[in-house]
């Protein structure tokens, strides 16, 4: 493409292009207002395998296990007069919310005792029973098989109330008024009564984690857009210069969310860091622009010859860097993950629409009064002066030391290559909380008294010649109990099988089917083993549930004609989001693969495709070893790191190796090409770097270690993205570039103007 000829189109329709920058800035707007949020906790790990078609067939059949929230009630004395009445009227004022379907304690008139003839487990006259009836009651509830371990611990302290919502495919907005309410009830009375009640469960932990990334989302964007900003200021010294690359960032990123709005894309857990993807990738260019913008100026050319100018030099390094990192991130469209899939077109998407918006404002402001303040200052002449001075010597010490650095650089990459398989996919329901949070505690609190509550389904399809009321039957479900209980997955198993202990001879007739929907299904000749699971985290259950289906085809050879199956959310999930994590992160590695094929063919060259693999691989590979010397588990974090390193790694790797090849063609001396193209790229590369980990360092501030561990991770990896492509990049093009000379143009030594500097005006005003 013939960009002298865009930059004398921009020039003569500076109008047009102002007014079609206001239509795509007041369509965006329209489109973020049509935007929506994917508040459904299943779309995470939706996938469209066999694995989640049996959960949903299962959740259909006998209610979905992502609905009960819990009470966990502590009491000195849980079976005392006062404990029992006040747990009744708790429980009473539960069922009362509105969108709540059922509140099931040990105070249930439903729990009821043989001896031989039915009574109810806790007298239903609390004021009148004497305290020898209390006292066998409390017994009979440490003994009964619906209550022991499920509603009450083997200790006698703490109590659950279970709490089931009304509805199925419940979103976050559909849960937090519920949640609202039982939290409300739980600080009532345990500021009123002589129980402490605290709320957990999955709703619950949703919810608050729902809230908090919201809110830390909300606050970190504000504080990381401020401290960069200020940090720019300081560095550029030009408030003009300041903003017209926030604007162009911004407004990249207000067009790329409006879009989503626009297709009907709604913002997920994945694709709510957009916004702060595009924002790094728009910002990088913008600041290349200005810079070239600066230099122009300082040349003495007009605001609108320097804003050409810019289009001219740098249009094809701005539209790389936006190819290769959309055609990276759309690579993550290839994995089996649906989240991960809409993440990867939105990303790849995002690249694209943020390059027009960069593209057309950095030169379309920089045309106009802001334009004639974008000049070095005094203090900025000093900075770059100082910057120019640390970059010479630099470039001197890596050409003298060129293949050492390449060599180094090279078994560097293949050695910490080793470190990212040794990293382990990890995410836990609480991850997203801070370490001091109640919701964290009443989790962990809950996981030693009841086992959890993470649920887990084994299904049991019984044939024909074996009824619910068959000791085949019992013996298949005696079997599967046996199995939880000694899995390390996982706890307290409940089933029909509880019901039988607990009537006179096991006979279910005595129980309506109605009362046992949720574990037995006559007519589809199923029943269900639901059973209780720590919050351990992927990495745990990656390795137990597989333990636990794995031994289930040996009951079956047991038990012939009987099917047992594990599914359910802790069982899909654990499975779907550590693949997930994977996904991303090979995908990664495939678009690094796919960004040096897309280099190799518009450069012309595998030389330079592979003299680029190496400075944009090493900070990826830099940043996973320090998670495996840390200890830590690759996390969704980890792989958003990467994502943002790779985008920057990238773009300012083009701008490099785009201005070297230029230069190269002065006087095609290596050297000085490098050193002039250093002196010019290599600012620009500085300041952005440190403008991004002053806006990334914040959210080491956070309360959230995940938060924390984010921010340590991108300092890291944008501060060795900038060494690549200053130390490694240089060298390896240093010692893989022909070096054939051509012969000098004139007034052409390192010491003069670059070709930027003493390119002619493209057109007059």
């Amino acid at each position: 493409m013939d960009f002298k000829t865009l930059a004398d189109l921009f020039l003569r329709y500076r109008g047009v292009v102002a007014v079609a920058v206001g239509i795509a800035t007041i369509t965006a707007v329209y489109g973020i207002s049509q935007l929506g949020f994917d508040d459904n906790p299943r779309a995470v790990f939706r996938t469209d395998d066999e694995d989640f078609r049996l959960m949903e067939e299962v959740f259909e059949q006998f209610g979905t296990d992502e609905n009960n929230s819990f009470l966990i009630v502590q009491s000195d004395a849980i079976f005392s007069r006062r404990s029992l009445t006040e747990l009744r009227r708790l429980t009473n004022d539960v069922r009362k919310i509105g969108g709540v379907e059922s509140a099931f304690s040990l105070i249930s008139e439903r729990l009821l005792i043989f001896d031989p003839f039915p009574r109810r487990l806790i007298p239903a006259d609390l004021v009148a029973a004497t305290d020898l009836a209390l006292e066998r009651a409390s017994q009979d509830a440490l003994e009964h098989p619906l209550v022991a371990g499920q509603l009450v611990d083997e200790q006698g302290e703490y109590a659950l109330v279970i709490v089931r919502l009304r509805g199925d495919g419940l979103t976050i907005s559909d849960i937090q008024p519920i949640d609202r309410r039982l939290r409300e009830i739980a600080i009532r009375y345990s500021g009123e009564s002589s129980l402490d009640v605290r709320v957990t469960g999955l709703p619950s932990i949703r919810v608050d984690a729902f809230t908090h990334v919201r809110q830390e989302s909300v606050r970190f964007t504000l504080l990381c857009t401020l401290a960069a900003f200020m940090v720019a200021v300081v560095i550029l010294r030009r408030w003009q210069m300041v903003v017209v690359v926030v604007l162009a960032s911004l407004t990249g990123t207000l067009w790329t969310v409006g879009t989503l709005g626009l297709v009907g894309e709604d913002i997920t857990v994945l694709t709510v860091v957009l916004p702060m993807l595009v924002m790094v990738v728009g910002f990088t260019d913008a600041i290349h622009l200005v810079v070239d913008v600066r230099h122009s100026r300082a040349a003495g050319l007009s605001p609108e010859i320097a804003a050409c100018n810019a289009l001219k030099h740098l249009t094809l390094a701005c539209s790389l860097t936006s190819l290769t990192t959309a055609i990276g991130f759309a690579s993550l469209g290839v994995t089996r993950t649906q989240i991960v899939q809409r993440f990867g077109l939105a990303c790849g998407m995002g690249a694209v629409v943020t390059f027009m918006a960069v593209i057309s404002i950095v030169p379309l402001l920089s045309s106009t009064r802001l334009g004639r303040g974008i000049l070095p200052s005094r203090h900025g002449k000093r900075i770059d002066a100082g910057i120019a001075a640390i970059g010479s010597r630099l470039i001197d010490a890596v050409l003298k030391q060129r293949w050492f650095i390449s060599i180094a650089a090279i078994l560097l990459t293949a050695g910490m290559g080793y470190s990212v398989i040794q990293l382990e996919p990890e995410n836990r329901i609480g991850e997203t909380l801070p370490d001091d949070s109640e919701s964290v505690h009443t989790l962990h609190l809950v996981d030693v008294a009841f086992g959890g509550i993470l649920p887990s389904f084994v299904v049991v399809d019984w044939p024909k010649n074996s009824p619910p009321s068959s000791p085949k039957f019992r013996a298949a479900l005696e079997d599967v109990h046996r199995l939880c209980e000694e899995s390390e997955a996982t706890r307290q198993p409940f089933s029909v099988l509880n019901v039988m202990r607990a009537i006179p001879g096991g006979n279910l007739s005595l129980v309506p089917d109605q009362e046992l929907s949720s574990l037995l299904r006559r007519d589809k000749r199923r029943a269900v083993v639901v059973c209780r699971s720590p919050a351990r985290g992927t990495a745990y259950y990656s390795r137990t549930f597989p333990e636990l289906a794995n031994r289930l085809p040996d009951l079956e050879k047991r038990h012939p004609g009987f099917r047992f199956q594990l599914t359910g959310s802790a069982v899909v999930a654990s499975k779907n989001i550590g693949q997930m994590i994977t996904d991303l992160a090979t995908s990664l590695g495939l678009a690094s693969v796919v960004i040096f094929i897309t280099l190799t063919i518009v450069f012309r060259s595998i030389r330079i495709g592979l003299i680029c693999l190496i400075p944009n691989a090493l900070p990826l590979l830099l940043t996973a070893s320090l998670l495996v010397w840390t200890g830590e588990p690759l996390r969704f974090a980890g792989v958003i790191v990467f994502c943002v390193c790779l985008g920057i790694a990238v773009d300012d790797t083009i701008h490099v190796v785009t201005r070297f090849r230029r230069e190269l063609k002065v006087d095609g001396d290596v050297e000085a090409a490098l050193r002039r193209s250093m002196r010019t790229v290599g600012a620009a590369l500085v300041v952005t770097t440190l403008v991004l980990v002053a806006g990334f360092s914040v959210t080491l501030t956070s309360s959230v270690p995940g938060n924390r561990m984010f921010g340590l991770l991108s300092c890291t990896a944008i501060t060795s993205a900038l060494l690549g492509d200053l130390v490694i990049l240089p060298a390896m093009l240093a010692c893989f570039t022909s070096r054939t000379r051509q012969t000098k143009q004139p007034n052409s030594t390192d010491s003069n103007p670059t070709s930027e500097d003493s390119d002619p005006p493209t057109s007059t005003v």
